[in-house]
C-alpha cells in the first residue's frame, strides 16, 4: 500500500508520462496508507496488551 504509489509515479517518470494529478494522487495514497499502517499497528498493540496480561 506505501510502496507501489512510489514505484508507480517513478515508472511513468521514466517513460515520461508523469503528471500532476497523478503525483497529487499517490501523495493521498502515499498519507493514507500511512494512517492504515497506524490504524493496523495500535489494533496490534493492543491485542500484545491483552495477551500479556
Amino acid at each position: 500500500m506505501f510502496i507501489k504509489p512510489i514505484i508507480n509515479v517513478v515508472l511513468a517518470l521514466q517513460a515520461g508520462i508523469v503528471t500532476g494529478s497523478m503525483i497529487a494522487l499517490a501523495i493521498i495514497k502515499i498519507l493514507l496508507a500511512s494512517i492504515v499502517g497506524g490504524i493496523i499497528a495500535y489494533i496490534g498493540f493492543i491485542i500484545a496488551a491483552f495477551i500479556a496480561d
